[in-house]
């Protein structure tokens, strides 16, 4: 993969698939930290 394609990636680890629980209390903060990171980057 191209670093231009890889800095179109954005991972939210709280989009989870249908009948998984997690058990990470931080899970939404951690979404929320990579949202910002993610809007940083340099495009």
């Amino acid at each position: 993969m191209s670093s231009d394609a890889e800095k179109t990636l954005l991972f939210l680890p709280n989009a989870q698939t249908a009948g998984i629980e997690v058990e990470d209390p931080m899970i939404n903060v951690r979404s929320a930290a990579y949202s910002v990171s993610f809007g940083r980057r340099k495009l």
